[in-house]
């Protein structure tokens, strides 16, 4: 053959090698890969590898007796293999495993002397950094005469945490074995990260019920008995001598009969509810496990009578897993979802825990084998209905039986794809070995934010927002139930929200600013004080309704001064000012220009004669600007301003929807929206964008020049809060975002004297985004949502 047919590797093309590495989902196996020989690894550092699916825990399997097989792990995402597993010093290798926690934390029963299955000398090992924390070996029964009565050793069979155990405050709930006095006690106990006894509590919890599991959720560690029942403690109450323990039994009504055996029962956490899954099987073959039988918990209440009398628990039945993977272990089971990543993977996940029951103290006179089985581990399927023992199968182990244990591998080059701050939470979410990576790998800082599009209640839809980096996808948003129904009108940065709530809707004149970050909650002005034309002498206190705000600085800065387009109690909108913290709103000079209605308000930092100056900006509908400095003496205020004409720019050709101000690349731009002239009720067709130039030729002192190209800006625009990015700083495109503030001109207030003005609900389908080059287009990438009663849409503000 002729060798020229053949290149060397580092020549191979790029997409022949993402082929090869993406078919290789599992760390070990692409490490393999990279030791082929010196030309493939220089051929493989071309490129970087696709990011492999959420991690999924891996069994662990302990040495066997036989001597032929080692400590080994096995990986679903290798296809079932097993690789060689590394503790450091024999005894940890033979060492009794009890369970396992997020992060990688095993949790181990080990003696110096390799005493195999009566190691009791409990710890708890990272097997990423082989940190070392020391659990409780003993017990003791009563703290009044520690000295009569020793502290009595224990076996520890199952843990779970209330977090992650280098975190403070982290409590253990575990469930212990006694010595044989009497034989098979299995009470449960709890204890804080750091003791080294385990402290008695005397409420009645144990019951004459046998704990099959136990698991945290919501601030309550869950106890599932054999009678299916699930004892429910809050976190325990340490004190000096003993524990209190506030418990309760939750009775489920019995289930029909399995037909088979009950070979075990867990409790796992699954899209926020809780579920018990049943193992079936005969307990006399080699390998008993024929099916499993997944519950989720369903409480309701027993009316009599129309009074409610109890509240009854019951375990119904689950007909399909619908997309869910549960891998089994006392203590340690988790649930993760096919949709990650996982394609056909549905299913029950278990491993060989029929030694759970079996008793680690025993009589030394009497003969027992204590062996752990290592043989009945694999995946049940419900549709079809299956048991597959992919899991690789171990003789029996004096040692340990196996365990679940969760890998934290994750790639960088994932998270750069993810440039949403919320995606990349909900990415986090996926499970805990996750977290722990990312905290100490240190992921990629995400691209500078941009406003969220928040969307108000509706009939039909909660509160959501939407985000341009996630592909405008919504996310569900939360606030008080008191702001929930409010009407928003207008944002600032640092994710304050301005609203104003009083329970009636559009209508609502109880003006709040309030911070999404940490709800701090500041009042704004609901009256302004006017002088009585009747008596000039005189000040009339006259309720208003804020339609948009802008702020000098942050709220929470000394000297923060807020502009308002307001409309007072039946009176047309007009522009007012105010310090943060005022409770009513000075009274405001009377202005020649209030003929032109208000567009909108900006606040702009500016240079003039060698020194920075601040003003507030006023568009008018007649696209003139009005610069105005508000000066505050005690209650009363003084606004400089001064009314900079434009040259007129004459008709659009399209009806003029709104006018915007926003400041960008340090110059004031004016976006002007333009509708249909055959609707009723236009929304959006095209936007202009116009920047500001000097011209003066004695009326006029400003004219407006219409810009071509965008040259790469991100123009959000709302009344009063828009704002100006830069795409090359991130992955979204230039353009006009867009939000429908149609209902911008609507009156807030209506005479109750006169015949109630019928006042539309709030449009919220208008949004979008404008594009004009290298094509005018107009893309409603943002969603849709129906009228609604309380609020148009808002930009929130990173």
């Amino acid at each position: 053959m002729d060798g020229h047919q053949f290149g060397p590797w580092n020549l191979l093309p790029d997409d022949i090698l993402e082929l090869l590495v993406g078919r290789n989902l599992c760390e070990i196996d692409r490490l393999h890969a990279r030791r082929v020989c010196h030309s493939w690894r220089a051929a493989f550092a071309r490129i970087e590898p696709p990011p492999p699916p959420p991690p999924l825990p891996l069994l662990l399997l302990p040495e066997a007796d036989d001597d032929e097989h080692g400590l080994a792990f096995s990986c679903v995402l290798s296809g079932w293999d097993t690789h060689p597993f590394f503790l450091p010093r024999a005894a940890r290798r033979r060492a009794r495993c009890f369970g396992s926690c997020d992060g990688v934390w095993l949790f181990l029963a080990m003696e110096d002397g390799l005493q195999g299955d009566r190691a009791r000398d409990h710890v708890l090992v990272n097997l990423h950094s082989f940190q070392f924390l020391d659990l409780p070996n003993v017990i003791r029964l009563d703290h009044t005469f520690p000295q009569l009565m020793k502290d009595i050793e224990i076996a520890i069979v199952a843990v779970t945490l209330s977090r992650q155990p280098t975190q403070q405050g982290c409590v253990a709930a575990g469930i212990i074995e006694l010595p044989p006095f009497p034989i098979g006690v299995r009470p449960f106990a709890f204890w804080r990260m750091g003791d080294r006894v385990i402290l008695p509590f005397y409420e009645d919890v144990f019951g004459d019920q046998a704990v099959e599991d136990v698991i945290y959720h919501n601030g309550y560690f869950l106890f599932l008995t054999q009678d299916e029942h699930i004892r429910v403690c809050q976190e325990p109450v340490f004190h000096d001598t003993n524990v209190d323990v506030d418990s309760i039994l939750l009775r489920f009504e019995p289930r029909v009969d399995d037909g088979d055996a009950v070979l075990a029962r867990y409790l796992v956490l699954c899209r926020g509810k809780v579920l018990m899954v049943v193992r079936l099987g005969c307990p006399h073959r080699r390998s008993p496990t024929s099916a499993f039988r997944v519950f989720e918990r369903v409480d309701y209440l027993v009316v009599n009578a129309g009074v409610v009398e109890v509240l009854e628990h019951t375990w119904s039945e689950i007909d399909e897993l619908g997309g869910r993977m549960l891998f089994l272990g006392r203590g340690c089971s988790r649930s993760y979802e096919e949709a990650d990543g996982y394609p056909g993977m549905e299913g029950v996940y278990f491993l060989d825990d029929r030694s759970f029951r079996d008793p680690i103290f025993h009589d030394p006179d009497m003969v027992f084998d204590h062996t752990y089985h290592c043989c009945d581990n694999g995946r049940w399927s419900k549709s079809p209905f299956n048991v597959d023992r992919r899991f690789p199968e171990r003789g029996r182990s004096k040692i340990s039986p196996p365990k679940l244990t969760n890998t934290d591998e994750v790639l960088r080059e994932l998270y750069r794809r993810i440039p949403c701050e919320i995606d990349r939470h909900y990415a986090r979410r996926v499970c805990h070995s996750w977290r722990a990576a990312l905290a100490r790998l240190e992921p990629p800082a995400p691209h500078p934010q941009v406003p969220w599009l928040l969307l108000p209640e509706t009939n039909e839809h909660g509160l959501t927002f939407s985000c341009v980096l996630s592909e405008c996808r919504a996310h569900r948003f939360f606030l008080p139930s008191g702001a929930r129904r409010a009407r928003y009108f207008g944002s600032y940065d640092g994710a304050w929200l301005f609203l104003a709530v009083d329970g009636r809707g559009a209508q609502a004149q109880d003006h709040l600013l309030v911070n999404l970050n940490n709800f701090q909650y500041l009042d704004l002005p609901n009256a302004i004080l006017l002088h009585n034309w009747y008596e000039p002498d005189k000040l009339d206190l006259k309720k208003v309704a804020i339609v948009a705000a802008a702020l000098s600085r942050p709220p929470t800065e000394r000297g923060c001064v807020v502009a308002g387009i307001i409309e007072p109690f039946l009176s047309a909108h007009r522009v007012a000012f105010w310090r943060m913290g005022d409770q009513v709103i000075s009274p405001q000079p009377a202005w020649p220009w209030l003929l032109e209605e208000v567009e909108d308000i900006l606040h702009y930092t500016f240079n003039r004669n060698g020194r920075e100056h601040e003003a507030f900006l006023v568009l008018t509908t007649e696209e003139n600007v009005l610069v105005c400095e508000p000066r505050f003496h005690g209650s009363s205020v003084q606004v400089l301003s001064n009314l900079v004409r434009f040259i007129p720019r004459g008709s659009d050709g399209q009806p003029v929807l709104a006018r915007y101000l926003v400041e960008s690349r340090g110059e004031v731009l004016m976006v002007v929206r333009l509708g249909s002239a055959i609707q009723y009720d236009p929304s959006a067709e095209e936007f202009r964008v116009f920047e500001r130039r000097d011209f003066n030729d004695g009326k006029f002192n400003c004219i407006w020049n219409s810009m071509s190209e965008l040259e790469g800006r991100m123009l959000f625009v709302g009344r009063g809060c828009s704002r100006s990015y830069e795409a090359a700083d991130g992955p979204a495109m230039e353009g006009v975002y867009f939000l429908d503030d149609r209902s911008f001109r609507d009156p807030i207030f209506h005479d109750p004297y006169e015949q109630p003005i019928f006042r539309r609900a709030n449009r919220c389908s208008d949004n979008g985004k404008w594009l004009e080059a290298p094509f005018i287009r107009l893309d409603r990438c943002l969603p849709e949502r129906g009228p609604s009663k309380c609020s148009p849409p808002v930009w929130i503000l990173p």
